[in-house]
């Protein structure tokens, strides 16, 4: 189990997941960066046309939080349970949005899974029904793989403020269910 002091108590790696959702749910994306590894390694699969694996918080941040903004109204990241798994923590929960495209609603199933070294996020990973969420998304250049995806990159977002960063507050919410 995965242990760190916070606030003069030991804290599990599922307390500290938990509690980056919970910066979510407020909508203060900035402390949820704040609170992972400067190099951590972020896994988004490949079925999205974003998919890759990004590499500090700057990456995620441009290239993952940013298409919950521009690609998704309402977008939602629900976990039902959270649990420590040796020095894992898994996620198990929904995310749903609308696509502003097309309107057409999206649910799906996911599975994150954090590796924690001394307390702090350093690696993340989702599995989900990518399916689920292009079928959503419609079809057409958006499902193509570009040779920024291949080394990791999405491409670039137009018309996306990275530097501002505040587009991020109103649209994140992620809801903890009670099991």
């Amino acid at each position: 189990m995965v242990t760190h002091q916070h606030d003069g108590h030991a804290a599990t790696g599922s307390t500290v997941v938990e509690a980056l959702y919970g910066s979510l749910v407020q909508g203060d994306v900035t402390a949820l960066l704040a609170g992972l590894d400067e190099r951590i390694e972020w896994t988004v699969p490949p079925g999205l046309h974003y998919g890759g694996t990004y590499r500090g918080r700057e990456e995620i941040l441009e290239n993952v939080f940013s298409r919950f903004v521009t690609e998704w109204q309402d977008f939602t990241v629900a976990p039902a349970e959270i649990m420590d798994a040796g020095g894992r923590v898994v996620a198990l929960g929904h995310c749903s949005g609308r696509n502003p495209a097309i309107g057409k609603p999206m649910r799906t199933r996911f599975v994150h899974v954090w590796r924690l070294r001394d307390g702090v996020p350093v690696h993340f990973e989702t599995v989900l029904d990518t399916h689920t969420m292009v079928a959503a998304m419609g079809t057409g250049s958006l499902l193509q793989p570009t040779e920024q995806h291949h080394a990791g990159r999405a491409p670039p977002l137009s018309g996306a403020d990275p530097v501002g960063r505040s587009w991020l507050r109103p649209v994140l919410r992620i809801e903890r269910r009670s099991t």
